[in-house]
């Protein structure tokens, strides 16, 4: 056999054809070739490894009893079929065109055998650097092998602590579509808004898409029921208020209206807008007439009437007319047929159609969320740093995507958006939980100083006494030049 010196990488080699149908091992510069049935698969040599890590797996491979029966398999040649070879072999089989042993290490290919003992280590060393789980098997896939090495890397990425820690938000999940009303001012919705300096109350009908917006000299609880009465009044009283989270909202004063005035209060999840999207859908349509009223100097309240008196598409009708029944007067020539009193029919079933067919494009890409068990050992991501922290499942709050869940110190309402299955052992939540980061404050944090108490459940109207900070809080301004008071409660104490 020639010298191994000065040799190039190797190339396509043809052995004889006497040895075709043979199983035959040849040593050809340091290298493994195995041909059967015309095929040819070469190994890299161990001498590129460490003399301890050759060492090592030459060690762990005679001491497994599995390692050395494939051994003799590969060196003495595959039977004719599967069913032939034991049951901790049959598991090779369809590998057996790849497989070669040289100095007493186990090949498949380039890629070496890993004993079972040394595979805990070997798994460590592929996740070095923490990178993400198709990085990590394509590292392996260059050099190590075993049966079921894809799905052990899976496992081992997944349940690491700090990639958990440090993982990507949530992917969009799918749309919740709520009922559609059968009457005007059934279900309603409310937010504020704030535009050039100036707070807004903005209220909207799920129903007829009729919405109407009032400036608030202050945006206290009691504003914002004084100008909700006054809408009342003339629209009647809602079955539901649909709001978000607000000290406005959770306060122990508008508890108190919603209990008077007897209407149901459904909150959106913290942090969560999209739950409240009804509302916040109609601010982006105030906040656009307000600037564009503002640039032309316009009427705003003349913009509004026309907006009312628009129909949503050719076959549903204009707000007021689904609201009120009738076209109003306005300063565009109108005749006296079309100002008449009429009934819009089949309101609800054209909405419904209209939103299904919405939902079917706003759902591409997204994932339906999964679902938690009470007690169940979650993670939830913090707001402020985007890191996740160990909690629990306390229960489902409302039915829906929304939870109340608990880090240890504190019970928080989430929507699924902010929860993700925990993975791993005991040990690795431990691990997570001694290296937690303490939960930073929401910079957008715009709590009451006078809320005191809050509501855990809206329906049992149970309250939970919370600590206050000791610390006074720094007003701090807003890039709009508002002020925003300092948030002296923590934050679960509206949710």
């Amino acid at each position: 056999m020639a010298s191994s010196a000065g040799l190039k990488p190797p190339k396509p080699i043809v052995l004889g054809e006497n040895m075709a149908a043979q199983w035959k091992t040849c040593v050809v510069n340091a290298m493994v070739l195995v041909k059967r049935n015309e095929k040819i698969r070469i190994c890299i040599d161990p001498s590129q490894m460490t003399n301890s890590a050759s060492a090592e797996l030459k060690q762990h491979t005679e001491m497994d009893l599995e390692m050395q029966s494939l051994k003799s398999v590969v060196m003495q040649g595959w039977p004719e079929t599967r069913n032939e070879l034991i049951p901790e072999l049959r598991k090779y089989w369809n590998f057996r065109d790849e497989m070669a042993v040289y100095d007493g290490l186990i090949f498949k290919s380039n890629q070496v055998l890993i004993p079972q003992p040394l595979r805990k280590a070997m798994l460590a060393k592929i996740h070095s650097g923490h990178a993400g789980i198709q990085s990590c098997i394509r590292r392996a896939k260059q050099v190590v092998f075993w049966i079921g090495m894809g799905s052990d890397i899976q496992e081992m990425v997944e349940a690491c602590t700090i990639c958990q820690r440090h993982q990507r938000s949530n992917t969009k999940q799918s749309i919740v579509l709520k009922d559609i009303p059968g009457l005007p001012f059934e279900r309603v919705a409310s937010d504020l808004f704030h535009f050039k300096g100036k707070e807004y109350l903005l209220l909207v009908d799920s129903y007829s898409g009729y919405f109407d917006m009032k400036q608030l000299p202050e945006t206290t609880s009691k504003q914002v029921i004084k100008q909700l009465k006054e809408w009342f009044s003339i629209h009647g009283i809602p079955q539901v208020l649909e709001t978000d989270n607000g000290p406005q909202y959770a306060s122990a004063e508008f508890r108190h209206f919603r209990d008077k005035w007897g209407f149901e209060h459904k909150t959106s999840s913290p942090h969560f807008p999209r739950a409240n999207g009804l509302a916040e859908r109609y601010v982006q349509v105030a906040k656009s007439m307000l600037k564009k009223c503002s640039d032309d100097q316009s009427d705003i309240q003349l913009a509004l009437l026309h907006l009312r008196n628009t129909p949503r598409s050719s076959s549903i009708p204009s707000p007021n007319e689904r609201l009120m029944g009738r076209l109003v007067r306005s300063n565009m020539p109108m005749t006296l047929e079309a100002l008449r009193p009429r009934v819009s029919v089949n309101v609800q079933q054209l909405l419904e159609r209209e939103r299904e067919i919405q939902k079917e494009y706003a759902d591409r890409g997204t994932v339906e969320p999964p679902k938690f068990a009470e007690q169940e050992r979650i993670l939830i991501q913090d707001q402020a740093s985007r890191r996740w922290a160990p909690g629990a499942i306390v229960k489902q709050f409302d039915g829906n995507r929304s939870y109340l869940v608990t880090d240890g110190e504190r019970t928080l309402r989430r929507n699924t958006h902010h929860l993700r299955k925990l993975r791993g052992s005991d040990q690795m939540e431990d691990s997570l939980q001694e290296t937690r980061h303490p939960v930073e404050n929401d910079p957008d944090d715009t709590r009451s100083e006078t809320q005191t108490e809050a509501t855990v459940n809206q329906g049992q109207h149970s309250s939970m006494d919370m600590p206050r900070e000791s610390a006074a809080a720094t007003p701090r301004v807003r890039r709009s030049g508002r002020t925003v008071k300092p948030n002296r409660c923590s934050e679960f104490l509206y949710y």
